[in-house]
């Protein structure tokens, strides 16, 4: 590095570590300009800085990155972020399958570009009231997902903690409910089923009856 910031001129910047005669290890930067001498040669201006501190805040919060996708990983739900005019700033979907467009183009855009119109509708009111009340309740909706599959979900959305002054975040949970639609579907059939089954059975008494 040192050879080429002589040979282009360009500023010498780099980070590097040092183990010090107590065994400890520390993370330092260096940063000089250099300039060319009458004679040739090349000099070096410039200054060291300890960031072992900045570089295990890095570390620390890779790790914390890292520890969040692998739990992200294992969590079978979708789950989105959005501000509060509703546009994407983050996806994470178990299978891309479950999502109405591709994940990198719903973050180049809003919810009412991405959704139906009566869902995105849903969804800004599950917003206003998390915005109100910290979290919003349960909503279910039916959506063409990528394959142009009708799929049924459940929603619920949560006001994301937010630096003093920043903008306002959202966050979202949306569970696939085919299986259980399915099953209160068959619930409902049979129920109808019994219910017609006992009327024409109450029918058919009434004649015996007379």
């Amino acid at each position: 590095a040192v050879a080429e910031s002589g040979r282009t001129l360009q500023p010498l910047r780099i980070e590097y570590r040092v183990r010090f005669d107590n065994g400890e290890v520390r993370w330092l930067l260096g940063h000089s300009n250099p300039v060319r001498e009458p004679d040739g040669a090349v000099l070096w201006c410039g200054h060291i800085l300890d960031i072992t501190a900045n570089r295990e805040s890095e570390d620390e919060v890779r790790r914390a990155r890292d520890r969040l996708a692998t739990i992200f990983q294992a969590v079978p739900d979708l789950l989105f972020e959005v501000d509060e005019r509703g546009r994407y700033l983050s996806i994470h979907a178990h299978r891309e399958e479950d999502l109405a467009l591709p994940s990198a183009k719903l973050l180049t855009m809003t919810l009412d570009e991405a959704l139906p119109r009566d869902v995105a509708a849903l969804v800004h009111d599950c917003i206003r009231e998390a915005d109100a009340h910290g979290i919003s309740g349960q909503r279910q909706y039916r959506i063409n997902v990528v394959n142009g599959e009708a799929r049924w979900f459940e929603m619920l959305v949560a006001k994301a903690v937010n630096t003093a002054g920043g903008e306002k975040r959202f966050v979202g949970i949306s569970r696939d409910i085919g299986a259980r639609k399915a099953v209160e579907n068959e619930l409902l059939r049979s129920k109808s089923e019994l219910e017609e089954t006992n009327r024409s059975l109450a029918l058919a008494l009434e004649r015996e009856r007379k």
